[in-house]
C-alpha cells in the first residue's frame, strides 16, 4: 500500500489580555482569553477607552504547550469628547466645558480657542485632565470659536469636537467727563458729558437729584434717565428754581 501523506502537527495559540502586567499569571477577574487560534493574530473587543492593556501568548501542539511570552502593552484609543456650553464669560476669559464620552478619569484633553472658525491661528491652547478649562488672555468684546480633543496614553489624539462659540464682554467704560449744562429752563435741564475715551457704543445712565451724590443718596424723588449712547440727556418735570 502507498504511504499516506505526512502533515505537520496542528499548532494553536492561547492569548490572555489584562489591564495589568503578566496577564497569564496575575489572575485578575477582568482578564480576557482568546483560545485555540492558528492565526498569528486575534482581536479583543469590548475594551475600555484610553486604557493600557497587556497581552501574553503561548503556543500549543500535540506535544504540549509552551511558556507564555509577553506581547508588551498598548493603549486603546480615547473617545472624542462631547460638547457642552461655556460659562464664566468675562472681559478676557471664557471657561470651556465638555463631556468625557466614556473616557476614564485621567484622560488628557486639549482645548483651543481662536477668532478664526477654521483655527488657522490659535489664540490659546490648554491641556488638562479636567472636563473644563479657563481660557485666559483673550481680547475684549471678541467672538471666539472653541474645540477640544482627547489624547490617549500613547499620545494619539482624537478628532476635534467643536464647542459652542462665545463672545467676551466689553471692557469696563471710563467714567464720563464733565460738560456744562444746557437748555436750562424752569422745569428742565439738559445734562451733558464727554466720552472720556469710551467707544461710540458705550451706554450711559444719568441720575438727577435735589441732593449731592445722586448715584448713591437713594432719595425717593431722584430721576433716572433711560440708558443712552448719546452724550446728553434731558430731565423734565423739575421744580422751578431748585
Amino acid at each position: 500500500p502507498r504511504d499516506l501523506p505526512s502533515f505537520p502537527p496542528r499548532r494553536s495559540s492561547d492569548l490572555i489580555l489584562s489591564t495589568a502586567p503578566s496577564p497569564s499569571t496575575n489572575g485578575l477577574l477582568g482578564n480576557q482569553t482568546a483560545a485555540n487560534t492558528t492565526n498569528l493574530f486575534t482581536t479583543f473587543t469590548g475594551l475600555i477607552p484610553n486604557t493600557l492593556y497587556y497581552v501574553d501568548v503561548n503556543g500549543t501542539s500535540s506535544g504540549g504547550s509552551s511558556a507564555y511570552a509577553s506581547l508588551s502593552s498598548v493603549a486603546t484609543l480615547a473617545n472624542a469628547p462631547t460638547p457642552a456650553g461655556p460659562t464664566n464669560i468675562g472681559i478676557n476669559q471664557i471657561t470651556a466645558h465638555w463631556g468625557a464620552n466614556g473616557n476614564p478619569s485621567g484622560t488628557s484633553y486639549t482645548v483651543q480657542a481662536s477668532t478664526d472658525s477654521l483655527f488657522g491661528t490659535i489664540s490659546v491652547s490648554v491641556s488638562t485632565t479636567s472636563f473644563a478649562a479657563i481660557l485666559t488672555g483673550l481680547s475684549a468684546n471678541t467672538p471666539y470659536f472653541m474645540r477640544v480633543q482627547a489624547v490617549n496614553l500613547n499620545s494619539v489624539a482624537t478628532a476635534f469636537t467643536a464647542l459652542p462659540s462665545a463672545s467676551t464682554l466689553e471692557t469696563i467704560p471710563n467714567p464720563p467727563g464733565f460738560a456744562a449744562f444746557t437748555n436750562v429752563a424752569a422745569s428742565q435741564i439738559q445734562a451733558n458729558w464727554t466720552a472720556n475715551g469710551n467707544t461710540p457704543t458705550t451706554s450711559y445712565k444719568a441720575i438727577i437729584s435735589t441732593a449731592p451724590s445722586p448715584a448713591t443718596n437713594n432719595l425717593p424723588g431722584n430721576q433716572t434717565a433711560p440708558n443712552t449712547t448719546n452724550l446728553f440727556t434731558t430731565f423734565t418735570g423739575l421744580i422751578p428754581n431748585t
